[in-house]
C-alpha cells in the first residue's frame, strides 16, 4: 500500500505530533518532489530539531504513479521559468 501525504494548501498549518517516532513526509503539489521531515525536542523540551531530507525513491514512485498530472504541471512550470530567463 502506497504512502499517504497530508492535503495541504499553500499557506495552510499542518499539526505534527512530536511523540511518534515517525517521520513526518511532504510532497510538493506542482511536481511531486518528497521530503522526510523528522522532528525531535532537545534540552528538556527547549529546543526543536528539524531533520529535512529528500526522498527521491518516494519521489520517482509518486510521480510515476501520477504521472500525467505531475508531467503536465512539471511542463508549465518550465515554460514560465524559460520565459522569465534573459539570454546574455
Amino acid at each position: 500500500m502506497g504512502r499517504k501525504y497530508p492535503q495541504v494548501d499553500d499557506g495552510d498549518k499542518t499539526e505534527i505530533s512530536l511523540k511518534e517516532k515517525e517521520p513526518f513526509w511532504v510532497a510538493c503539489c506542482d511536481c511531486g518532489l518528497t521530503h522526510k521531515h523528522e522532528y525531535s525536542l532537545k534540552n528538556n523540551g527547549k529546543t526543536l530539531v528539524v531533520t529535512i531530507s529528500l526522498a527521491g525513491l518516494s519521489t520517482g514512485q509518486l510521480r510515476r504513479h501520477s504521472k500525467n498530472k505531475y508531467i503536465k504541471n512539471l511542463k508549465n512550470i518550465l515554460r514560465k521559468l524559460s520565459g522569465r530567463r534573459q539570454v546574455v
